[in-house]
């Protein structure tokens, strides 16, 4: 696997609006646009907007069930992932997260032991 893969992997994965959604995804399961952007505090165009870049690679699926459209993260691959990172930031990131100064880190820290 070459080094430009892992960083459109990553690329595709990383900033903080699409993290969050990918948490409220693994939280809640399959989702609309509309029910994401709520529970995200998104705005619904930047939910849809991420949710394309993260069914490019195949990140989230796409469900569609009359004229609603619900995502849900990949669980054969995506899923494991998020699984694994969450016990690696358990063993290894643990006391950096909940002594973090920002609300926002420590809300999505706490949000992960549900």
């Amino acid at each position: 696997m070459s080094h430009i893969s892992y960083k459109q992997f990553f690329a595709t994965l990383s900033g903080d609006s699409r993290l969050d959604i990918l948490q409220y995804l693994k939280l809640h399961g399959s989702q609309n646009v509309s029910q994401i952007a709520e529970g995200t505090g998104q705005e619904q165009s930047a939910v849809s907007h991420n949710l394309k870049k993260l069914l490019v690679c195949n990140c989230v699926h796409i469900e569609v069930q009359g004229k609603n459209r619900y995502y849900s993260l990949n669980d054969e691959t995506i899923v494991p992932l998020l699984q694994l990172a969450d016990q690696h930031i358990q063993n290894y990131c643990g006391a950096a997260c909940t002594n973090c100064s920002t609300d926002r880190h420590r809300a999505l820290a706490s949000s992960r032991d549900v």
